[in-house]
């Protein structure tokens, strides 16, 4: 009895981008280690929180976005858990509404 499989293809098409974007970069001699960006960059929390999250993965619906701007997150977790809700969220609305 194997149950359900499922494929993350989406997450699979956006390691993807990121690896064609650093191959990319790397040939214009810019080469950076995704191992070092800083997940807790007060910066990239301002821009979450703007609600300026066009392609960014799971991040760029309008619902999402003013999500965002409302919860004004400030640390990883927040964003983690803002997913996991909104997924939970929009699963429930699509089959019990």
């Amino acid at each position: 009895n194997a149950g359900l499989v499922k494929f993350d293809l989406l997450g699979l098409k956006t390691l993807t981008v990121i690896n064609k974007t650093l191959s990319l970069l790397k040939q214009r001699k810019i080469n950076i280690d995704i191992h070092k960006i800083k997940l807790d960059d007060p910066k990239i929390f301002e821009l979450l929180s703007s609600g300026h999250t066009v392609g960014l993965f799971q991040l760029e619906s309008a619902g999402m976005r003013d999500a965002l701007m409302h919860m004004k997150p400030n640390q990883l977790e927040d964003i983690i858990a803002l997913i996991i809700v909104w997924g939970v969220f929009s699963i429930t609305e699509h089959f019990f509404c």
